[in-house]
């Protein structure tokens, strides 16, 4: 059984609304567009990427991937041992490149 009036709300343009719903309206939108530009900025400034001289490898681990993330004199230790690892290792492929883009010493790419 339909509800007396509903038809009539619901096809009632935001023009005619009253005032103060077209104010809730703005205030709630305003303030999405707010938190949106803010969660943007955080993400933007807080990125996940590793500075200069710092290396972030994904590895497997029991709970999916694990993140290896090292500055420093830690990575450059990091580096040093995964010099001697075989390029067939996905974790070691993973190590030599980001080692190599944070400048420090890695086996050339192999194919």
């Amino acid at each position: 059984m339909p509800l007396e009036g509903q038809w009539t709300r619901q096809h009632t343009p935001i023009r005619a609304l009253p005032r103060r719903t077209r104010r809730t309206l703005a205030i709630v939108a305003a303030t999405l567009v707010t938190a949106t530009a803010a969660i943007v900025a955080f993400a933007l400034v807080h990125s996940d990427s590793a500075g200069a001289g710092c290396i972030r490898v994904a590895m497997p681990s029991t709970m999916g991937a694990g993140y290896v993330h090292a500055c420093g004199a830690q990575a450059e230790r990091t580096c040093a041992g995964q010099l001697n690892r075989p390029g067939s290792d996905p974790f070691a492929r993973a190590a030599h490149a980001a080692c190599r883009r944070a400048g420090y010493p890695a086996p050339a790419s192999t194919g």
